[in-house]
């Protein structure tokens, strides 16, 4: 089964830029309502858990028709907080590249002044 990941912060770590009880919700709530729901739909499709949860879009078409849709549904759910939780945060100092970048010192003149 698909776990939640273990956020490398405490909830209130965030403060005052999102609150605890923000953090807390997302992470208690919709987050893992996305991953419970997922591994419900997953194992009703007699899923073994081959795949990384990351890979698991590539698959899509070996569930039944019938759960697809909820399934990439709660899937992207939980993908998304992956990204948000791991996206945020004291530890998160790598600054953008590519094409965000350009857009970026376009706009702002600069990273710093963004």
């Amino acid at each position: 089964m698909y776990q939640a990941i273990k956020l490398p912060y405490l909830f209130q770590d965030l403060e005052p830029f999102i609150d605890t009880h923000t953090v807390a919700l997302h992470y208690n709530k919709h987050y893992k309502n996305y991953l419970n729901k997922l591994n419900e739909l997953l194992v009703k499709n007699n899923y073994d858990y081959r795949y990384k949860l990351e890979e698991l879009f590539y698959h899509i078409n070996e569930f039944d028709a019938f759960d697809r849709d909820d399934i990439l549904f709660n899937l992207g759910g939980a993908i998304n907080h992956n990204i948000y939780f791991l996206g945020i945060g004291s530890d998160c100092r790598e600054e953008p590249k590519g094409e965000l970048r350009k857009y970026i010192d376009k706009k702002y003149g600069s990273y710093d002044d963004f």
